[in-house]
């Protein structure tokens, strides 16, 4: 009976072991993933920022020249306009 009881200690001894193994693989696994996930995170982050600041560089370039196009086109419906004038007045007077 001492030798049953014996191997059961030790069997015991060896589940707890090995359980302990375990749990500190899962734990090691764990913080592996997590780190990965935070570089992941990091690194898609800063792409989003990058692409973010080119879209609004873009966007700005746009918008100076629609607003160069505009000034542009002002200016050559007033010229039109006053050409048209003119040609009425040359005409009636």
């Amino acid at each position: 009976k001492t030798d049953l009881l014996e191997a059961k200690n030790e069997l015991d001894r060896k589940i707890d072991n090995v359980h302990s193994e375990l749990n500190n693989k899962i734990d090691n696994i764990h913080s592996d993933l997590n780190s990965k996930i935070d570089n992941v995170h990091s690194e898609l982050n800063s792409k989003i920022d990058n692409v973010h600041s080119e879209l609004n560089s873009k966007i700005d370039k746009s918008t100076s020249e629609l607003k160069s196009d505009i000034k542009l086109l002002h200016w050559m419906i007033g010229i039109i306009f006053a050409g048209v004038i003119s040609l009425v007045m040359k005409a009636f007077f």
